[in-house]
């Protein structure tokens, strides 16, 4: 057997061994070890190619590519988790502005899915009940947030209605509002015409001690960011850098949002996991 083939499966069986002691006690120098091995094997897979460009050669070189991905992916975990460790308020307030910024996008969307809902449901008050029923529960497929919707007649009663309903809302109120209940906070729409009124509610976020069934606007939140929300009656939230008002087109505070950043070694021990998933998938 060629030598070169002997130094890098050498290499390759090192780096695995390393790869598993970093996600035991991942730092620098077993990060380093990773890329001094890497290096090892590209160039006992160099070697080999320029002797002979067999399937030694050609399984060398996708080794020497797997063991310089595996060293670039803990040198940079490394990096990440010395950060959290150091500069975790700097970390923290990053993560808090991005996730703001991020907010702001998602409310409007919220309040535009839920008008849009209500503004398509409208029509449906010249149906039958029947048919009604059946076009509004058409209305409410797809993914995202929970979301209901209810038509009322000119009188002031439920013609249809689709979805989950845990709150008694009804027609009269204005355009946009935020219901708000001791375990939910519901953003309502409501369209008129007069054949009656549409009423649009999409669930914004509930207490950690509800049952969770359905998805909640924060919980997607917290999911693409990190970052938790807790939705709280305009002039409940005590003031502070977290704290912001949410306010409806017409300028009225709706709810008060505050932003509940990860906790230090929540978030270290989410990057971590993430690491290690990385690691086995290339080791």
């Amino acid at each position: 057997m060629n030598r070169w083939i002997v130094v890098g499966i050498a290499a390759l069986a090192a780096a695995a061994t390393v790869a598993a002691e970093w996600q035991r006690h991942p730092g620098a120098i077993l990060a380093a070890g990773l890329g001094l091995l890497a290096l090892t094997t590209g160039l006992a897979a160099r070697r080999r190619w320029l002797v002979r460009r067999d399937t030694a050669a050609r399984a060398l070189v996708f080794g020497a590519a797997s063991s310089a991905l595996l060293a670039l992916a803990a040198a940079a975990d490394t990096w990440e988790l010395h950060q959290l460790a150091v500069n975790w308020p700097s970390r923290r307030e990053a993560a808090i502005a991005a996730a703001s910024g991020h907010l702001e996008g998602e409310l409007r969307w919220a309040a535009a899915r839920s008008d849009a809902l209500a503004e398509s449901a409208l029509p449906l008050l010249d149906s039958s009940a029947q048919a009604a029923f059946a076009g509004l529960a058409r209305l409410l497929d797809g993914d995202g947030p929970t979301m209901a919707v209810a038509l009322f007649d000119g009188a002031g009663r439920r013609h249809a209605w689709a979805g989950p309903h845990r709150a008694a809302i009804g027609p009269d109120g204005p355009a946009l509002e935020a219901f708000t209940t001791g375990f939910y906070v519901w953003l309502v729409a409501r369209r008129q015409t007069s054949a009656g009124v549409a009423v649009a509610t999409l669930l914004l976020y509930r207490r950690a001690a509800v049952p969770q069934i359905g998805t909640a606007l924060a919980d997607r939140f917290a999911a693409a960011t990190g970052v938790g929300l807790r939705l709280l009656a305009s002039g409940e939230a005590p003031p502070g850098p977290d704290v912001f008002d949410y306010l409806s087109p017409s300028g009225d505070t709706l709810f008060a949002v505050v932003t509940v950043p990860p906790e230090q070694a929540a978030a270290r021990n989410e990057r971590l996991s993430a690491a290690r998933v990385r690691s086995l998938l290339l080791a």
